[in-house]
């Protein structure tokens, strides 16, 4: 779940994974509610978030502001592999429609390496994922970016964590960002000195414009429709939360 600011104003956002419309193949789609009026009343009906039809999903997440909301998830629809990718969707009208098309966020379309566990926050139109991969064998974190509100992400995800790359296990990534949107914090579970420790480390916030790539030639950016008159509260559902917070410092130990 996920709120905007403003007692009065606020906007809640519920997201969760059903599989209203794959039962007999028992695949599972992100949905999420909406409430304009702090969860008196809701959507008349769910809104379908992906749009990989013969794909499955897993480990959503959300972050929301005034200016949209916005999903990634794990999705397995690239290749023959049936590893899992990032992927990412947005809505900027209150979550009553979504890009048409998914955007994939890392530089792996034939889907040969394994991506898992993507958290997403921003601050304004500054928007930051993270997710952990195996590109290198040993998995390693990593963190793409957007200034526009994901109408734009770097061609290639940077790689956070700075020990000799596939050398250990790097996983379970969370991320913060500063009310600026200048500062960007991310941790992790990294195994590099044995057992597992915790591990944090700023990311970049700014990229050159070369480095970057439209969402529209990821993503045909056509929003499609959905009912908007609302109905009485539902019952909450199952729902995921933004994350919270170059691995320069070892933030704590573990045993």
């Amino acid at each position: 779940m996920c709120v905007t600011s403003g007692a009065q104003s606020a906007v809640i956002y519920v997201l969760f994974m059903d599989n209203r419309e794959q039962i007999d193949e028992e695949r599972y789609d992100i949905w999420m509610q909406r409430s304009l009026d702090l969860g008196a009343t809701w959507l008349p009906a769910p809104v379908k978030v992906n749009h990989g039809d013969a794909s499955n999903v897993w480990a959503p997440d959300l972050y929301c502001n005034e200016t949209g909301v916005f999903v990634v998830w794990e999705d397995d629809r690239d290749g023959e592999l049936q590893n899992h990718q990032v992927y990412f969707n947005a809505s900027t009208d209150q979550g009553e429609t979504f890009l048409e098309d998914d955007v994939l966020l890392e530089d792996d379309p034939e889907g040969d390496t394994m991506s898992l566990g993507p958290k997403i926050d921003g601050y304004g139109t500054s928007l930051f994922v993270t997710w952990y991969d195996n590109t290198n064998n040993a998995y390693d974190i990593l963190v793409n970016k957007s200034s526009n509100g994901g109408g734009e992400w770097d061609n290639k995800p940077t790689r956070i964590d700075s020990d000799i790359q596939g050398t250990a296990y790097s996983a379970r990534p969370q991320l913060a960002v500063g009310n600026s949107g200048n500062d960007v914090w991310v941790t992790w579970e990294d195994s590099r000195d044995g057992k597992a420790d915790i591990y944090l480390a700023t990311a970049p916030t700014a990229a050159p414009p070369s480095s970057r790539t439209s969402a529209s030639t990821r993503a045909t950016p056509t929003a499609r429709t959905t009912p908007s008159s609302p109905r009485s509260a539902p019952r909450a559902t199952t729902s995921t939360s933004c994350g919270t917070t170059r691995a320069t410092a070892r933030a704590a130990t573990s045993t």
